[in-house]
Parts: C-alpha cells; structure tokens; sequence
C-alpha cells in the first residue's frame, strides 16, 4: 500500500498484480485494474509525481501515476461523484472541474453561506475563481450590522491559504489604506502574502513614500524606482539600482521633473558615484566622518561620474536659442571635498535627523547637499566673477609710451 501526498489518494496494490485506487478522506473507491500479470513483491513511493514504483517477479520496473487530464471528468462522469471531483481538483490543482466548481460557487452565494463560499473561491484549482468578478461578487453583499463583511472574510480565507495575486493585493491594499492601517501592508509585505504590482507601489505612495519605493522595486517597476529616488535625493543610488537591473535612465525627462520641483538640484547631480572606496577609505560609511578634502592630486580622481547628465546638461544649454546659456563645470573641482556635505546634520522632510537616523548613517547620511557656508560660496564666487568679465566694458586706460 502506497499513500499518495500529491492526490491525496491510497493505492492498494496485491501480490497478483491488482491496483486498486481509494480516496484519502472519504475511503470512496476511485479506480481498480491489473497493472501487472506476474507478481507484485515490492512497492515505493514516487513522491514527485504522486504515484508508486512496482517491481514483478520478472525484475520489471512499473511506475504508475494518476493521469492529471482524465481523472476528474472520470469521476464526475464515470463514478458519478461530483464532491469528489470538486475535491480532487482543488486537492491537487487539477483541470477538468471547472464548471463543477463555479456551480457550486453560485449554489453557497444563493444560500449565503459567504464563508464556505471563500473557502471554495480561495481553493479553486488553477485560481478559476481568483477574479475580480468573485471580488466584486462579495463586494456587492450588503454589511450586516456585528458581522464580518464578507469581502474581508474572502480575503482573510485567502491569507490563511497562501499569497494574493495581484488584483486581490490591490483591492485588500485600498481597504487598508481607506482605514489608515499601514501596519497591516507592512506585516502582509513582509510575510510575501501581496503580489507587489505598479498599481499596489501608485496606492501605498499615497501614504508612505518608504513603503513604496519597496513595493516599486520588488515589482520591478524601474521607472518609478529612479523616480522614487530622484525624489529622495539619493541620486546615488539610480546608477547602481540602474545598472543592477540593465536599465538606462530618461536623463531628460528625469532632468526637468528633479528641477520643477527643485531648481538648484542641478548642483547635486554631478555626485551620482559618491563613495568612500573611490578616494582610499574602503571602510568608510558615505562621507561620515570625514574631516579633509582629498589631498592625493598626483592622480585623478574617478567618481564614476555619469557624463551623461553632463553631457546632456551641455547639449541643452547649447541650444538653447531665445536664452543664452554658458555653462560652468565645477564638478572635478568639488570632488574632491568630501568633508563638505551635510552628512548626519541633514534635513530629512523638514526635520533634522532623529537620533534613531543618525544612527543608521548607511541609510540616512546626506552626500550630495553641501554646507553652507562652503563649497557652493565658492561656486557663487567664480559665476559673479563670470558675469563680471562677461560684462565689464573695454578698457579705456591710454596705453604707456615706449620707453
């Protein structure tokens, strides 16, 4: 005798080569034939695919397995046993139900036994009722007073069994964010019971940024993870998430979203490849603690810059027509102060940094904004001496005689 996990079956085989086949739950006979017409005198177990091996007197190998095509229309049709074919499907996730399931689906609806109906609903072999048709069929159901409604004793069944697809994500999401209860999406998230989705990452972005940067990225929903972080400032972290995932930026687009919202952004986006490992500090976190310029000018100093920016920074400047346009470049010049940024002494949405932040200086610190006074005086200096030598008039001073 051989139980089978997959199908949840037993298969009884005898010494003379006779199969026959129970179920599990119900001990209901399923199926019985001569397998073999030597004699049967060992039998194992074939776990992956639900069925037994059997050796015969003549050292033949038999390996036998439910066919996962006929089985449930053979005992709906055959032996006349619909529970048991419903059960079968949804046991093993077999096809061939499908209309059997859906019946029954309707039959608990009408008799309102909203409960059972999400227990068929959540088990239903290969998802058949896992639709936003089955959604909306329980969103339609009037809340009793002092009762669960029955949407959310659909989704609570569908928890219990495992992971909500992408709709089911969404709409459980958007009755959680309507009833502020943002720990719930966390715990869910971080159990994987949602399927992370653009949409999901769009609704969550409405109450938590963090959150959803996470969202966008288990979702791989790339152009709204640059986004996300070009938002945040971490200008950083779009060239290495960009080349982890083979993605190229829309610099233009990108570039006129970041200054609508922040003009003087343009000064940080020349420090995309910040890092200590890039000026001999291998160990360092960011620009924490750091307390001198580089001082190593001998050879030259690789922040693996995206010249790209630059670059289409200059193109735009250059075309420029009603407006004309001179562009500076103070990038290599400020590479080379890592001690000037704001480091753990930052604004983060208006407040400075927790206590709880600053100790976490990997995630917090700020490497792109600069001290003030610092680094951008400096800057001011050499454009108001710009706008001077640009707007000075000749000299009038007589030249000198020979002498």
């Amino acid at each position: 005798m051989q139980i089978s996990q997959k199908y949840g079956l037993i298969y009884v085989i005898t010494k003379l080569g006779l199969l026959f086949v129970y179920d599990l739950e119900t001990a209901a006979a399923v199926y019985r034939n001569r397998i073999s017409p030597d004699p049967i005198f060992l039998t194992a177990e074939s776990s992956a695919s639900g069925g037994f091996y059997a050796i015969n007197r003549r050292g033949q190998v038999l390996h036998a397995t439910v066919n996962d095509a006929t089985i449930v229309p053979f005992v709906s049709s055959q032996l006349n046993n619909l529970e048991l074919a419903v059960n079968l499907a949804k046991r093993a996730n077999l096809p061939g139900a499908e209309n059997l399931v859906v019946q029954r689906f309707q039959e608990l609806f009408a008799q309102t036994k909203y409960k059972e109906a999400a227990e068929l609903a959540a088990e239903s072999p290969q998802g058949l009722l896992r639709t936003p048709d089955t959604v909306a069929k329980f969103q339609s159901v009037p809340v009793q007073a002092g009762q669960t409604p029955p949407l959310l004793q659909y989704f609570g069944t569908l928890l219990t069994r495992g992971k909500l697809n992408a709709y089911e994500s969404l709409e459980l999401s958007r009755l959680v964010v309507n009833q502020n209860k943002k720990n719930l999406l966390e715990n869910w998230l971080a159990e994987d019971k949602l399927e992370c989705s653009e949409e999901l990452g769009d609704l969550v972005k409405t109450v938590d940024n963090d959150l959803a940067l996470k969202i966008y990225i288990k979702a791989r929903a790339t152009p709204k993870v640059v986004a996300a972080f070009a938002e945040r400032r971490e200008f950083d972290k779009i060239l290495i998430y960009s080349k982890q995932v083979g993605y190229t930026p829309d610099y233009l687009f990108l570039l006129q979203t970041i200054l609508r919202t922040d003009p003087q952004v343009i000064y940080w986006l020349s420090y995309f490849g910040l890092g200590p490992a890039q000026w001999g500090n291998p160990n360092g976190i960011k620009c924490v603690k750091e307390t001198l310029p580089v001082l190593n000018y001998t050879k030259p100093l690789d922040l693996n810059h995206d010249m790209r920016m630059y670059d289409l920074v200059a193109k735009v400047a250059k075309n420029m027509k009603n407006v004309p346009v001179s562009l500076i470049d103070i990038t290599r010049m400020s590479d080379y102060r890592k001690d000037a940024h704001t480091s753990l002494y930052s604004i983060r949405q208006g407040k400075l940094l927790t206590p709880e932040q600053k100790a976490d200086p990997q995630k917090y610190a700020d490497c792109i904004h600069w001290c003030l006074p610092g680094v951008p005086d400096v800057w001011n200096q050499i454009l108001y001496t710009r706008i001077l030598s640009k707007s000075s008039p000749p000299s009038t001073h007589p030249s000198l005689p020979p002498q």
